[in-house]
This record gives C-alpha cells, sequence and structure tokens, in this order.
C-alpha cells in the first residue's frame, strides 16, 4: 500500500480540499443515509491520496474524482449485495430473539482459542480478512497480488488451521 505522502505535490492536495464540495455532492447522490456519505467522502479522500500518482496532471481532476466517488461507492453497495446474499433480513430486536440461541462461554472460548491458532503475518492476515468476507480481489489488491495467489494463500493458511486442529479436509467436506 503506498505511503500517504511519497513526494505528493501540494498543488495536487489543493485540488483535492478544492473539490470537496464536488465530493460531498456527488456522494449526495450516490448515497442517502448521511453517516454513509460521510464514510463515503472519507474513503474517496483517502483512495485519492493512496493513489495520487494515477492521476494524469493533464487529465480533468474534476472527472478522475467523481469517477473516484462513483466507482467507490459502487464497491460498496456490491459489498452489501455480497453479504446480503447471506443474511436474512428481519425487523426487530424482538424476531432476532427467537432465531438465535446465545452463544454459551464454552463455546466462545473454543472459538477464541482456533482464531488464535491463525499465525500472525501476512498469511494469517489474509486468512482473517477472508473469514470476515474480504473478497479476493479486495485483499489481493492491498497486499500487490493476485486473486489466485490469495486463494492459495487461503487454501494452505486453512489446511495449516486444520493440520493443528487434528483435522483433515476429507473430514471438514463430510
Amino acid at each position: 500500500m503506498d505511503h500517504a505522502n511519497d513526494n505528493r505535490p501540494a498543488e495536487f492536495d489543493r485540488r483535492l480540499t478544492d473539490h470537496l464540495p464536488l465530493i460531498k455532492k456527488v456522494a449526495r447522490r450516490q448515497v442517502r443515509n448521511m453517516q454513509e456519505r460521510d464514510d463515503l467522502v472519507q474513503d474517496v479522500f483517502a483512495h485519492a491520496l493512496a493513489k495520487w500518482r494515477q492521476f494524469r496532471p493533464d487529465g480533468s481532476f474534476y472527472m478522475w474524482i467523481t469517477f473516484m466517488v462513483r466507482m467507490i461507492a459502487s464497491e460498496k453497495r456490491r459489498k452489501v449485495i455480497r453479504q446480503g446474499r447471506h443474511l436474512r433480513q428481519v425487523e426487530g430486536e424482538d424476531i432476532l430473539a427467537g432465531l438465535s440461541t446465545p452463544a454459551r462461554q464454552i463455546e466462545e472460548i473454543d472459538v477464541m482459542e482456533v482464531y488464535n491458532l491463525i499465525p500472525a503475518g501476512r498469511n494469517g492476515d489474509i486468512l482473517r480478512r477472508r473469514i470476515m468476507g474480504d473478497t479476493l480481489a479486495e485483499i489481493g489488491s492491498d497486499y500487490g497480488i493476485g486473486r489466485e495467489r490469495v486463494r492459495q494463500i487461503e487454501w494452505d493458511q486453512r489446511e495449516a488451521l486444520r493440520a493443528a486442529l487434528g483435522m483433515s479436509s476429507a473430514a471438514v467436506a463430510a
């Protein structure tokens, strides 16, 4: 991942802050919820600062930043849709109370023990992010590797975790 300022020109920062009203305007069209809108503006700033080298000085800053707002908003919507495929939509806490069984302390301890078996470092972080629902492309983009390599690392880490737990892949599939 790029550092926040690798000799970034002050002109770029000035243009970015000058375009804040535009970013907010486009974000308002993309997202209705005020909290999500503020998050989107922050994400756009972070992304623009991280990707400042991709901006061509001879290009239109207006178009570049507008496209970025729309792209990030679109990706956030896709992520919500992806997560929504696996969740049932219910309303009210009373309904939720009847659908779930509170975890017992021993089960929570078991989960934490398994989670703590995941090694520190990049490969362990990749497995943790996959467990949390990040896509192969998102993780690969952050680490500068392809989706297939992320999948391979995830597989290797899951196999190592199964071995540490004394499980085989066949036992998990059954």
